[in-house]
């Protein structure tokens, strides 16, 4: 009965790290996206580069700061569930 209960809970920790996943890679391709569009903006003239360069910096800063909140939720529910190891180890 243990082993089905661990399995279980095991297949819910792997399905939850998949979507945690998916959602950080669109996230993280979303931003990439808007630097990019960004620096090309800048580069095309259609802005003046200064101020395209400013727009990339705080987008980034931006992408950073979310992916730092998420990363401490994701450090928080690892403490709770005393996995050992855990995303303090991903953010270095």
């Amino acid at each position: 009965m243990l082993d089905a209960v661990a399995a279980r809970v095991g297949e819910a920790v792997a399905a939850e790290r998949r979507r945690v996943a998916a959602g950080l890679q669109g996230a993280v391709a979303e931003c990439t996206a808007r630097l990019v569009r960004g620096a090309e903006s800048g580069l095309a003239g259609r802005v003046g580069q200064a101020a395209a360069l400013a727009e990339v910096a705080g987008e980034a800063r931006r992408a950073l700061a979310a992916l730092r909140e998420l990363l401490d939720m994701l450090d928080a529910g690892a403490g709770a569930a005393a996995s050992g190891g855990g995303v303090a180890e991903v953010r270095g």
